[in-house]
């Protein structure tokens, strides 16, 4: 089982009424892992750079421990180990969500 099984996500290419593909992180479920839809605000480069900063928190390397870009908007995402914390919702331990990046990063790349 996958890790977005495990979480209940599902991995789409959206068609938009122009034709292009969107690729796109749904939960159909809605509860506390649903804030983990934020995914799809994430392309290749900046899932490998929060994989990247994780491994700091992990490793007990000097980190912010408030992940903050512009791209993710309002959401917010503060690593507290052993866990991520989502929005201030949703607590998902850090290989859990690691996983689920590296998960999300081979699927951008089909």
């Amino acid at each position: 089982m996958t890790k977005r099984e495990q979480y209940g996500l599902s991995f789409i290419n959206l068609v938009t009424s122009d034709n292009t593909i969107k690729k796109n992180c749904r939960k159909d479920i809605v509860d506390q892992f649903s804030e983990l839809q934020l995914i799809t605000r994430f392309d290749i480069e900046q899932s490998k750079s929060l994989i990247d900063h994780i491994g700091k928190a992990v490793s007990n390397e000097n980190f912010d421990p408030i992940y903050s870009s512009d791209f993710i908007d309002d959401n917010s995402i503060e690593i507290d180990p052993p866990f991520v914390i989502i929005n201030d919702i949703l607590h998902i331990k850090i290989e859990d969500l690691k996983e689920l990046f590296n998960e999300w990063i081979m699927f951008l790349k089909e």
